[in-house]
């Protein structure tokens, strides 16, 4: 298992992700991606000592969100369509 140290490098973690999807040109799946990154970076900067265990049980879940997604990607079986409500369904 990884190790990241930085949101930089776990982001970069999912560079693959981002990728494959922008490759598919999916306008709806770049979305949801890009939705997912956005609220990690705005809970991520809102974190303190007081609210740090309110967000983590969200932090979790947007990773295992960005994780499924990840291997779900590479099935061409999946319309985008279906990849989001499996991730949103398993979550």
């Amino acid at each position: 298992m990884a190790v990241f140290t930085t949101q930089e490098a776990y982001l970069q973690g999912f560079q693959m992700t981002l990728q494959e999807a922008k490759e598919q040109e999916s306008p709806v799946l770049k979305d949801y991606i890009q939705c997912q990154i956005n609220r990690l970076e705005s809970l991520v900067a809102q974190i303190s000592q007081e609210n740090f265990w309110q967000f983590l049980p969200e932090i979790l879940g947007i990773d295992a969100k960005l994780d499924s997604v990840s291997e779900l990607i590479i099935f061409y079986d999946f319309s985008n369509e279906d990849i989001i409500r499996i991730v949103e369904i398993d979550y």
